[in-house]
């Protein structure tokens, strides 16, 4: 169950904001929907975005560190890469990153973790922490039944009787070989 952290939690914008190290300290949860006006570069690459709901837990680990866990899901209209028309999708991406007050903390960390560079006692909006991984886990393709009723169709080489009916640019070439007007050396 989502704790109601008094202090932590603000709003910019109409979007909810944080300071993920206090919310750490506390061994806060965060849950709620977020606007989808919120989401500017999610909007950019969908036709259509639904508000999206937000689960996510602040802790410390065993070093010390920030850490965000949880998940964020919601469903939009993506373009269907037979027929270009927009179909539903539904999208859901794990949230697991570390909230670091340095670059060298960073690199610490090596690459196999996400960080978010924040400075300690700063906020950051809950976007900023979960719109690139929502952004990863779009689908590569939105319709993947390859049986779309709107699939262009797919257009085959002609039978071989229309193929014999064709102009051969060569043909001429191996008559005139062929009849011995001219020589091959």
């Amino acid at each position: 169950m989502p704790t109601e952290p008094s202090v932590s939690v603000g709003v910019a914008a109409g979007t909810p904001v944080v300071d993920p190290f206090e919310m750490a300290d506390r061994y806060a949860d965060f849950g709620g929907r977020i606007p989808a006006v919120a989401f500017a570069r999610l909007r950019e690459l969908l036709e259509d975005v639904d508000d999206v709901d937000v689960e996510l837990r602040f802790s410390r680990n065993a070093e010390g560190r920030c850490e965000v866990v949880g998940h964020a899901s919601f469903a939009g209209k993506a373009n269907c890469h037979w027929c270009l028309e927009p179909v539903d999708v539904f999208v859901t991406a794990g949230v697991n990153l570390y909230v670091v007050a340095s670059e060298i903390e960073a690199s610490e960390l090596g690459g196999a973790h996400d960080t978010h560079l924040l400075e300690e006692g700063s906020t950051t909006p809950i976007v900023a922490l979960i719109e690139d991984d929502l952004i990863l886990a779009l689908p590569s393709r939105a319709c993947t039944d390859e049986a779309c009723p709107r699939r262009p169709e797919v257009a085959f080489p002609a039978d071989d009787a229309e193929a014999q009916d064709q102009e051969k640019p060569f043909e001429i070439l191996a008559k005139l070989k062929d009849s011995g007007q001219i020589r091959s050396e």
